[in-house]
């Protein structure tokens, strides 16, 4: 199914007119936009790499990621597409619960395995919004000026020379035994 998907996309785009090049051999070394930006919106879409590699017109898989590691453009635009493929899985979660309260979902077992597989797909996809843990990133870098401020708060207080404290002795009684 996602191939015929893949195969229309294609087809839209004009890119089914391209001969598809040879999935054997070396890859495709030049990044092509228009391709990137057919692949993203498919990603976007919910559609596997591995079938818009497939497709009719469109490079092997190994062109992309070849891509993906040379052009960062196209890298940052393939992570916003893979975001916005985790929300296309978490609608699809979501369209499941529907159908199972609303009827037209009879096979409650296979429905909470694809339940399970999209949410699944959502969380590792956009960690943000549906992952089971929110990683929390923060990085700090101080100036000169406020390291020295925080250095001068530590030193407060400290001297060069140890305090001496002097006590007066005073005998200590003796018990009776």
């Amino acid at each position: 199914m996602k191939d015929v998907l893949a195969d229309a996309y294609a087809k839209k785009r004009g890119l089914h007119k391209i001969a598809a090049p040879s999935k054997i051999g070396a890859p495709r070394r030049e990044f092509q936009q228009h391709y990137g930006d057919a692949i993203c919106e498919m990603i976007a879409d919910g559609i596997a790499l591995e079938a818009i590699c497939r497709a009719k017109g469109f490079p092997a898989k190994s062109t992309v990621r070849k891509w993906l590691s040379d052009n960062e453009v196209f890298a940052n635009d393939f992570a916003r597409a893979r975001e916005e493929q985790g929300h296309y899985f978490a609608e699809r979660a979501a369209l499941i619960g529907e159908g199972l309260l609303d009827g037209s979902i009879k096979d409650s077992q296979a429905a909470r395995v694809a339940l399970e597989a999209f949410k699944w797909s959502a969380g590792v996809r956009n960690r943000n919004h549906y992952g089971e843990k929110r990683l929390l990133e923060q990085h700090v870098t101080a100036s000169d000026n406020i390291a020295g401020l925080l250095q001068s708060i530590a030193d407060t207080g400290r001297d060069d020379q140890p305090e001496v404290i002097e006590l007066e002795s005073q005998p200590v009684p003796k018990l009776d035994d």
